[in-house]
């Protein structure tokens, strides 16, 4: 059954527009800048269900204010010659928005950048519940290719009654139709932005020996990716024996040595140290003079950036059966300013059958993505 906007609502969207609106986009960065994602969900069937999920800090709307309506926009560069067009759908859609509450989720906390298994209950309550504020067969509007930097927000859903924002973590816009009879496809893409994760670098540097041997390779990672940084060894001694992983906070001084070091005089020709000596990670080679040292990285802030030094000493005769010791090259880690395992507190929550998230408690999780969405409020 299709339901409409009544006199009460425009009433309500009149008296709105008396007390002042004001429009905000999320993410900010991309009010007047095309995103650097597209999206189909949800406008590119009439069988879908897409949670946007907003961290508070993405969300520049006061508590306390009430949302009144929420609009999307085209994507740019998809079909770029072409307009896009929904009109031929006569399904029921729905918009339900929700608070949400991190201290109220049935007991369980749960992370908006990573909300596994995470499911809203359509309700009434403000605390991880949904509110229905939109059913009605949208006025699909043609969206012709742009010529500006962006396209209109002319994708609008005006809400039956204005939905108070009170956070305190963050909103839920879920949008959801469910058309049995014909899911019709349609070329509807809609302007997103994907979260972009700085991982940080890892650069080799100085020399190592034997000459040619010994090789260190470097994997970087983040605070809090969940990916552990990694010291790899290559072409060590085809025996099994073991490797110290050096980590220095210096590759200039250690103490008062400076470096690096040449170590010639204890009768290792061509080895140097590389890095201060300030923890020893020791870990076994295989036959194949491999060797893997790894380091998670706590979700800390004051981690994101950090710089270090890290270089192999292996127990190792083919320099000096006297000290059995060698040394690889040096790897200069800095740590990826993104703190986190996406550099957007966004995700969708979203199904796209009866099993997943459309009628289930359950769906598909993508995080770090937010739709380029206007929100209007009063």
């Amino acid at each position: 059954m299709r339901t409409h906007a009544t006199t009460l609502t425009a009433s309500l969207l009149l008296a709105g527009a008396a007390l002042g609106q004001t429009s905000v986009v999320v993410p900010a960065a991309n009010a007047n800048v095309e995103g650097n994602a597209l999206e189909l969900r949800p406008f590119g069937t009439d069988r879908a269900r897409l949670t946007q999920l907003l961290a508070s800090r993405m969300v520049p709307v006061p508590i306390g204010r009430s949302i009144t309506e929420i609009a999307y926009r085209r994507d740019k560069t998809a079909y770029p010659d072409q307009t896009l067009d929904r009109s031929r759908s006569t399904a029921t859609w729905y918009v339900r928005l929700g608070n949400l509450n991190l201290a109220a989720n049935g007991g369980q906390r749960y992370n908006t950048s990573n909300p596994t298994g995470l499911y809203l209950v359509p309700g009434t309550g403000d605390n991880n519940t949904l509110r229905q504020l939109f059913a009605s067969q949208p006025n699909w509007p043609l969206l012709p290719p742009v010529t500006g930097t962006t396209a209109p927000f002319n994708i609008v859903f005006k809400l039956v009654s204005p939905f108070v924002y009170l956070g305190p973590d963050g909103l839920a816009i879920d949008l959801y139709c469910y058309d049995t009879t014909n899911p019709r496809g349609y070329n509807y893409v809609i302007d997103a932005a994907r979260a972009t994760v700085d991982t940080g670098t890892a650069t080799r540097y100085g020399g190592s020996c034997p000459k040619d041997a010994n090789r260190a390779y470097g994997i970087s990672s983040n605070p809090g990716s969940q990916d552990p940084l990694q010291l790899l060894l290559f072409d060590g001694p085809l025996t099994r024996t073991a490797a110290i992983g050096i980590l220095g906070f210096s590759n200039q001084t250690w103490g008062p040595v400076n470096l690096p070091l040449d170590l010639s005089p204890l009768g290792l020709a061509g080895c140097n140290l590389l890095a201060s000596i300030d923890i020893l990670l020791s870990v076994p080679t295989l036959s194949t003079g491999a060797a893997t040292v790894s380091i998670d990285v706590p979700e800390a802030p004051g981690l994101a950036g950090a710089k270090f030094w890290m270089q192999w000493m292996v127990i190792d005769s083919r320099v000096s059966q006297t000290l059995p010791l060698t040394f690889s090259n040096g790897v200069e880690f800095i740590l990826g300013k993104t703190v986190g395992r996406t550099g957007m507190p966004a995700s969708f929550l979203y199904g796209v059958n009866r099993v997943q998230v459309v009628r289930g408690r359950y769906g598909l999780v993508d995080t770090g993505i937010s739709l380029v969405t206007r929100i209007t409020y009063q």
